[in-house]
């Protein structure tokens, strides 16, 4: 168990070395939760004190298993269940005003796997997937008020149980490499990416559908030290967001993917 002081937007890592582990480190698909929060959220001392934020506290549990087999294959499988109580999450108020607020807790917990192999001598395939749960465990960031006089009653909004925003339940990879003699030492890549759902909103009103991405890697080395290469992504064109959210005054908010688009280049290198 640790506390926090003042940290919205704690960067996740990667496992450490370590495992079994507590606190230190957690998998990509729970960084994906806490991203889903957005670390917007507070950045400020002074906002902190208007609004009486309280220290954050972080309790994560989970292990880790790996192995390898003859050097042709390599695996790993991690899981966390990680809980954080006076979370600090931005809420959009009846007059559209954001201000920062403290969540009771909120819940993350999930299951995540790769595995790499060398197929053939010159081909290898890797493979990684998560799947998470992110939800509010207890969040109701405006309590109900009556009426009193010329003051309209006040509805109470609670997101008790509900998905957290913009944090997918399900995330893949899968990358195929060649490394023909005829590069040189330089390889073709193909790899795929899977985004999977997720609400846009702390309500569940709305939800992106997720998308699946193509990219292509190629380098290729030859005579005086020089490297070619190139890339194309979203080699299908797919239309995409990069981010989306929805909220009841800018209604859907989406931050455009990028169309297919390729990119060559040349590296030089001598010795002197």
């Amino acid at each position: 168990t640790n506390s926090e002081r003042g940290s919205a937007c704690r960067a996740p890592f990667l496992f450490a070395p370590a495992s079994p582990w507590s606190g230190a480190s957690f998998p990509r698909a729970a960084a994906a939760g806490l991203r889903g929060r957005r670390c917007k959220v507070l950045q400020s001392n002074r906002l902190a004190k208007a609004v009486r934020i309280r220290d954050r506290v972080r309790y994560a549990h989970g292990a880790l298993l790996r192995g390898a087999a003859a050097r042709r294959l390599a695996w790993s499988i991690a899981a966390y269940d990680m809980r954080l109580e006076n979370d600090i999450i931005t809420f959009v108020t009846s007059t559209n005003t954001r201000i920062a607020t403290n969540a009771g807790a909120t819940s993350h917990r999930g299951i995540e796997a790769s595995v790499g192999a060398r197929v053939f001598s010159r081909v290898r395939l890797d493979l990684a997937g998560a799947v998470a749960d992110h939800r509010y465990v207890d969040w109701t960031p405006q309590a109900s008020r009556a009426a009193n006089g010329n003051t309209p009653a006040v509805a109470e909004i609670s997101y008790d149980g509900k998905r957290i925003e913009q944090a997918p339940r399900m995330l893949g990879n899968a990358l195929l490499t060649l490394t023909p003699r005829l590069l040189r030492g330089g390889r073709v890549a193909a790899e795929w990416s899977h985004t999977g759902r997720y609400p846009m909103d702390p309500a569940g009103e709305r939800e992106y559908r997720g998308h699946d991405l193509i990219t292509v890697h190629v380098n290729a080395y030859v005579r005086g030290g020089i490297e070619l290469f190139g890339r194309v992504v979203n080699l299908a064109d797919k239309t995409y967001a990069e981010l989306a959210s929805f909220d009841r005054f800018n209604g859907q908010q989406l931050t455009p993917g990028t169309p297919r688009s390729a990119f060559v280049g040349m590296r030089f290198a001598w010795e002197r």
